[in-house]
């Protein structure tokens, strides 16, 4: 076993930049540890000094990928001028990353289970998802949602089940359908948030 110093950590890297691209290209189902080894100049066997398993490889990358939308959610609220526009900024944002990163998007959600096991349980602070609770949380104080505490939850999932539909079937289903989606999203968005006051 090669001693884990930084060379070690550039050479982790490095598998994972040509893992990535190899995904994004030929799709997580077609990876193999030979074409990973052979694209980043390595032999096979020596992937395992780094990675265990190319599940490990991808699940690497799809943390990655999930630590990028959170930036882009993270930024998207952080702009908004007010609660409000913070939930409908998070679901539209959610929406455009997916549609910039669509490989990213389907790989992430195909191989990423949620860390979070129980409603008892905090969204880990890395965690997409946890930018979508805190702006809820920020709305219900704000009075832009009514209801309980407990409802806050209901509220987030609700917001990200309904984005995450929309980003979903405009990269598989309706994926080159001509419509104005940006209109429609935000019209649903807006009509969502609107129903949590009632």
């Amino acid at each position: 076993m090669r001693t884990r110093g930084p060379g070690h950590a550039d050479t982790k890297q490095r598998i994972l930049e040509v893992a990535r691209k190899l995904v994004i290209k030929q799709g997580h189902a077609n990876l193999s540890l030979r074409a990973v080894a052979r694209e980043a100049g390595f032999s096979a066997p020596s992937l395992y000094e780094y990675f265990a398993s190319k599940d490990e490889i991808v699940a690497t990358i799809a943390g990655e990928i999930a630590a990028s939308l959170r930036r882009a959610l993270h930024e998207a609220a952080t702009e908004a001028k007010d609660p409000r526009a913070a939930l409908l900024a998070i679901g539209l944002a959610y929406v455009a990353w997916a549609r910039k990163h669509p490989q990213d998007f389907l790989l992430m959600f195909s191989r990423l289970p949620s860390r979070r096991r129980a409603l008892t349980a905090a969204p880990p602070s890395e965690s997409p998802y946890q930018i979508v609770v805190a702006a809820v949380t920020q709305a219900h104080e704000a009075g832009v949602i009514t209801g309980k505490p407990q409802r806050r939850e209901h509220i987030a999932y609700a917001l990200w089940a309904a984005v995450h539909g929309m980003a979903m079937l405009q990269l598989t289903h309706l994926a080159g359908f001509d419509a104005d989606f940006a209109t429609a999203d935000k019209a649903a968005v807006e009509a969502l948030i609107a129903g949590f006051g009632a």
